[in-house]
């Protein structure tokens, strides 16, 4: 993986053309992992681990939705002792964290907070936002999906023209936004440009 402005894609092709992709974002006061990982990274997987220990570790998951970790996110719990962190408290989460003793779980606001990252909605579906300077990054969980140049809310729904980023007291505009996906079809996988590798 090549560091390009500190955002690098991990990526696992899960059926012929169709891409699963979570983001080591790298960061001088703690590394997260943005959308939950596809299952490439293992004990075998060398390469990633190593370059993830190299750039300082992480320190907090920020997974696709409310869900058990799989192998790669406790993985990255049990090598770097990174959390998942959660936008708001629910039932759900409370049960995830009396099932998974071996596993922590953080609600943003309370044990983490920072003003770079935010969790906002489109469409009434979570994204997360991340401002890495002048440029907003937004990270589209399912059921976004990004194919050959279209977003669209699932595998075969209809392209979305306008998207606006909602907050309880605030709607931002898009203009310079870089778009990136948890899944992805086609060559070109994201709007993130030179920014991301």
């Amino acid at each position: 993986m090549e560091k390009n402005w500190g955002i690098h894609l991990i990526k696992s092709e899960v059926e012929s053309g169709l891409y699963q992709a979570s983001y080591f974002v790298e960061r001088s006061f703690g590394n997260l992992i943005c959308l939950t990982p596809p299952e490439v990274i293992s004990d075998n997987n060398h390469e990633i681990i190593n370059f993830i220990t190299q750039k300082g570790g992480i320190a907090y998951q920020i997974p696709s939705s409310n869900s058990m970790p799989n192998h790669s996110q406790k993985i990255l719990y049990e090598r770097f002792g990174a959390p998942y962190l959660y936008s708001r408290d629910s039932q759900e989460l409370r049960d995830l964290g009396k099932q998974n003793h071996d596993f922590r779980y953080i609600l943003y606001g309370t044990e983490f907070f920072d003003h770079r990252v935010e969790f906002a909605n489109i469409l009434g579906n979570e994204v997360i936002l991340i401002d890495k300077g002048s440029i907003p990054f937004i990270f589209f969980p399912n059921p976004f999906f990004y194919d050959r140049g279209n977003i669209r809310l699932g595998i075969n729904g209809e392209a979305i023209k306008k998207l606006e980023v909602k907050d309880n007291t605030y709607v931002k505009t898009l203009d310079n936004a870089k778009f990136l996906f948890h899944y992805y079809r086609g060559v070109n996988w994201c709007d993130g440009g030179n920014y991301v590798k």
